[in-house]
């Protein structure tokens, strides 16, 4: 899939409102700044993750009310930052401060959370053959 030149606008604090490039659900060009365009390699990475999002899933999940969530969320964040899940990655950066009181608001994070890991997800299924399930 092509890498998207959607432009968003954003007001910063002062006023300003800038343009900046929309979050891509995998940016590829990110990605291969890593693995240097290695195809093997960037399917290897892209396997780690997908077995690691059972675990974190289920830490969000447990943790949505108690002390685990700010860690849980943390993890998937870096996560989707190191293979160039952007929209994942922003979510994950939105949700993580979320405080235990807002239990709502961690609930409604954990389905954009879960809808942006399955746009993650299917992008890599279409681009590696052999992606885990």
């Amino acid at each position: 899939m092509e890498q998207s030149e959607a432009i968003r606008r954003e007001q910063q604090e002062d006023g300003v409102v800038v343009e900046r490039p929309a979050p891509l659900v995998l940016n590829m060009d990110h990605f291969r700044r890593f693995t240097l365009g290695n195809a093997a390699f960037e399917e290897e990475i892209f396997g780690l993750f997908l077995s690691g999002l059972p675990e974190t899933v289920e830490a969000m999940g447990s943790s949505v009310g108690g002390c685990g969530w700010r860690a849980a969320v943390h993890k998937l964040r870096g996560s989707a930052l190191g293979i160039g899940a952007e929209r994942l990655a922003e979510a994950a950066r939105a949700a993580e401060h979320l405080p235990i009181e807002k239990i709502g608001e961690r609930e409604a994070a954990i389905g954009i959370l879960d809808r942006e890991i399955e746009a993650v997800v299917a992008e890599i299924r279409s681009r590696c053959a052999g992606a885990p399930g």
